[in-house]
């Protein structure tokens, strides 16, 4: 089962956005050429990627916040055998 979010952005707010995820996190480019001769070109339209964007933000919070509990669940115990 998988569960959807819908966020809804105002239409007129939309290119902001866009423009800022897209400036602060530049769209991927893929090359559509040869290794010789490449044609690099966006991955994403800025729309798309400002969808993209949004998802693949939302893995790393979980992935950190995975590790952060990983971290708390370590145990910390002073050897007391390491002097006379």
């Amino acid at each position: 089962m998988t569960k959807e979010i819908k966020i809804k952005i105002k239409d007129d707010k939309e290119n902001l956005l866009s423009d800022a995820i897209a400036g602060l996190y530049p769209i991927p480019q893929v090359n559509n050429g040869t290794e010789d001769e490449p044609i690099w070109e966006p991955e994403f339209t800025e729309s798309e990627w400002l969808g993209e964007y949004v998802h693949r933000n939302l893995k790393r919070q979980e992935a950190r916040w995975r590790q952060m509990q990983e971290t708390i669940a370590v145990t910390y115990c002073e050897d007391e055998e390491l002097f006379e």
